[in-house]
């Protein structure tokens, strides 16, 4: 989610999942809207999703094995752009 909770960026980390859903946050009542762009498609395995903290940059990392991150600028309106995938050295 982001800093000001107004949109909530999630995947399923428990299945092989290659997608990222974004919902909206309604301020007044906290229940979820998916956007239209949603969801995402990554075409790996998502383990895990980090927003940076000034929240325009959204962080996916890609498998257990693979070793990547996957970057993707976050809209105005929540939806993502892919920026660049780095490799993860060991």
């Amino acid at each position: 989610m982001d800093s000001g909770g107004s949109y909530l960026n999630a995947t399923a980390t428990d299945t092989s999942c290659e997608s990222v859903s974004i919902f909206t946050i309604d301020q007044t009542t906290g229940v979820p809207t998916e956007l239209s762009s949603s969801p995402v498609t990554i075409g790996e395995d998502v383990f895990q999703v980090e927003v940076s903290p000034d929240d325009k940059y959204l962080y996916v990392t890609i498998g257990d094995t693979t070793k990547r991150i996957r970057q993707y600028a976050i809209q105005d309106d929540g939806s993502l752009v892919f920026v660049a995938d780095y490799n993860i050295q060991s």
